[in-house]
């Protein structure tokens, strides 16, 4: 694509790839907002990179970048190629894209720097090829060839990560259920470890999933999560974005948050935890 005439020259002062944004500094000093859509030739920039572009009212009437090229698209380009999303397994974050040549390559939805939407079968991609840490050919960067309207890129991506005031909640609860004396100090100490173990188990199944290794099983996620580690799952997908819009994982999730809470009320009832459990298991007996 040649580059529009009444064009200006800039270089991307900084870009977030998640939200599909950055802004570009101008000759004089000053930053324009750009938004992914404006980029032709879906290839995206990162920052420092050189652009032309031309400016213009956005939707707000704020000035921004109506048209923008990254100025060494066409060396990018060259290494960019399109197919056609073959299979896309929504649950699991992967599919595979068929080349030119009827290949399939591997795709991972991290390889997705803007992602209005869950990629779908028969979508069709740009896609860069590459090489995981296993030498197996994957798409390591992909984006749509035809991008939604723009009325749909022309806002924000929203940040849809779940916050973890809940679990701050919990852990205040906790600890002022400690300092009161209705609560043994066992209790904090297994609810601490218990968290960070999960909170660790969400970070290196991200970082499986991105690699495609082996995964941490989601029962295994649940399991402890029940036995009251789902404060550090809260925490663990808010940072690490991971297992935050799955449905059905979803409602597994809140299902041991509901039965945690409900057993540690019960038990708090019944005065179990300001005993060590030992001692408790005899009472009972």
């Amino acid at each position: 694509m040649s580059t529009p005439h009444n064009t200006s020259e800039g270089a991307l002062a900084s870009w977030d790839a998640a939200r599909g944004f950055g802004f570009i500094r101008q000759a004089d000093g000053s930053r324009l907002f750009a938004h992914a859509s404006v980029f032709a030739d879906g290839v995206l920039p990162a920052a420092g990179d050189p652009v032309h572009y031309r400016a213009g009212p956005g939707r707000d009437g704020r000035p921004q970048a109506v048209w923008a090229q990254v100025a060494t698209a066409k060396q990018a380009a060259s290494a960019r190629h399109k197919g056609t999303l073959l299979r896309w397994d929504d649950s699991r974050g992967f599919g595979f894209i068929g080349t030119a040549d009827g290949q399939s390559l591997f795709v991972h939805v991290s390889a997705f720097p803007v992602s209005p939407r869950r990629p779908v079968a028969g979508d069709e991609v740009y896609y860069k090829a590459g090489q995981n840490e296993q030498g197996k050919p994957v798409a390591v960067w992909a984006n749509y060839a035809a991008l939604p309207g723009l009325h749909v890129l022309a806002s924000l991506k929203p940040d849809r990560r779940p916050r973890p005031w809940l679990a701050l909640a919990m852990v205040l609860m906790l600890a002022a259920l400690w300092q009161a004396g209705r609560l043994a100090p066992w209790v904090l100490a297994a609810y601490g470890l218990l968290s960070v173990l999960l909170f660790l188990a969400y970070g290196r199944d991200k970082h499986a999933a991105q690699r495609q290794q082996w995964r941490t099983p989601e029962s295994t996620l649940h399991a402890l999560a029940l036995l009251g580690g789902w404060p550090g799952a809260a925490l663990a997908q808010y940072v690490f974005n991971h297992k935050s819009t799955k449905p059905s994982f979803r409602r597994l999730y809140w299902l041991t948050v509901l039965l945690n809470v409900a057993a540690l009320g019960w038990l708090l009832y019944q005065g179990a935890l300001v005993v060590p459990p030992t001692q408790f298991a005899a009472n009972l007996g």
